[in-house]
């Protein structure tokens, strides 16, 4: 998926969540990552996982990657 339209298309085509549960987010330098598991209105569960790697270290840097992976159970 490349670009904020591709984006904002699969996020409006996911089922609506009704929980979300990060079990650990880490940062250092220019990359961070998140992962915990999701729950739709039908209490199907969705495991994720995020990297993302951003232009610099610093605060106000911008996501330059993003890399996500899912587990549906």
């Amino acid at each position: 998926m490349d670009g904020l339209d591709a984006v904002r298309e699969w996020i409006l085509a996911i089922p609506e969540t009704r929980t979300v549960q990060f079990l650990s987010v880490l940062t250092h330098g220019a990359e961070g990552s998140a992962d915990g598991q999701s729950y739709d209105a039908n209490n199907s569960v969705t495991r994720f996982s995020h990297v993302l790697r951003f232009a610099s270290a610093g605060k106000t840097a911008k996501i330059k990657q993003i890399r996500s992976y899912f587990v549906k159970q």
